[in-house]
């Protein structure tokens, strides 16, 4: 049956209405939670120290061991889904995201990693190294296959989880097949300005803090690379996906991530120096009691989390009302 001209107007209107609202909300609660923790992080005047003598090897095969926490809730949750009889669109759309986005990321580990990272525990590894390229050095094996599985892990672990809040827990919540096939047929091309020129005002104060606070030369590479991966989808698909996205699905897979960075990250890989951070590559900013993390980490879980949903909701939208990539970041031409 199809819905007349006014009543699905008014639905989208309606779609779109509710998903700003939405929006508005994540992003205050983050802000807020934001300045509460650096808050109560900065009331810390003296760093806490990592662990040294790792000749002695105090994490044997520690980084290897904590991919489990990526790659055991991708079994369980691949599990689920992929033995869902009617989530057929939903399994297509993660297969689709991993393809698009593992590589991706992938590349720009052998590309950017050495620039980015460090690898100072061996030990916690299993010695396994691709090739790595550095600017002024080259290429050198340095980069540690257990880098290739957190991301390859870490990318399915982020859209699984998504997608079983959207479709099972907070299912309420979920945009309908219907949803996806009223907006596919409605003018889906308006770029996010805001985004793109609050990413700019971004990176220009954190450049600005490096050099003029933290005395220090060259760009915030690594800070700006994360702006990139975020702000870019954001730019061109938000807009678009905006009313399908399921924002307390999303808010509750940001949540989780936030815990496992937490876990892996300030409780183990910092600490017993599964990797570390080229600090002529950071803003300056470091957070004492977490080992003098830079401020950038945290803020990777937050690009990761909006990049990944973003990608499987475009997907997801695409193979519902079988459009093109290229027609919804193209103008709409209204048959005549």
């Amino acid at each position: 049956m199809t819905v007349p001209t006014e009543q699905s107007e008014s639905h989208t209107t309606q779609l779109e209405r509710e998903s700003r609202s939405d929006v508005r909300m994540l992003v205050v609660l983050l802000v807020t939670l934001g300045v509460a923790g650096a808050l109560s992080l900065n009331a810390v005047q003296v760093a806490r120290p990592a662990v040294d003598h790792l000749h002695q090897q105090p994490s044997p095969n520690g980084y290897t061991w904590s991919t489990a926490l990526f790659i055991l809730p991708c079994l369980v949750l691949g599990a689920w889904l992929y033995r869902h009889p009617k989530l057929v669109v939903q399994r297509r759309a993660v297969s689709f995201g991993l393809l698009a986005i593992v590589p991706v990321w992938c590349a720009l580990d052998i590309l950017l990693g050495r620039t980015f990272f460090k690898f100072p525990n061996k030990g916690s590894t299993m010695e396994w190294y691709f090739w790595g390229w550095k600017p002024g050095s080259g290429w050198a094996r340095e980069i540690p296959i257990e880098e290739f599985i957190f991301y390859i892990g870490g990318v399915a672990a982020i859209q699984l989880t998504y997608v079983w809040c959207s479709e099972s827990w907070l299912s309420r919540y979920r945009a309908s097949d219907d949803d996806r096939r009223l907006l596919g047929g409605s003018k889906l091309h308006q770029p996010h300005w805001s985004s793109l020129l609050t990413g700019v005002a971004l990176f220009g104060a954190a450049w600005a803090y490096k050099v003029l606070v933290a005395h220090s030369t060259g760009i915030p590479g690594y800070f700006g690379f994360l702006l990139l991966s975020s702000v870019l989808p954001i730019f061109i698909f938000l807009n678009v996906v905006r009313p399908l996205i399921n924002w307390p699905a999303f808010a509750v897979t940001m949540l989780l991530l936030v815990f496992v960075s937490l876990l892996w990250e300030v409780t183990l890989g910092i600490p017993y120096g599964y990797w570390d951070y080229q600090q002529e590559q950071m803003i300056g900013i470091f957070i004492r009691p977490w080992n003098n993390l830079p401020v950038e980490e945290p803020l990777l879980w937050v690009a990761a989390a909006w990049l990944n949903v973003i990608v499987y909701e475009v997907i997801q939208l695409l193979l519902v009302t079988r459009r093109s990539l290229w027609s919804l970041v193209m103008p709409h031409r209204s048959a005549t």
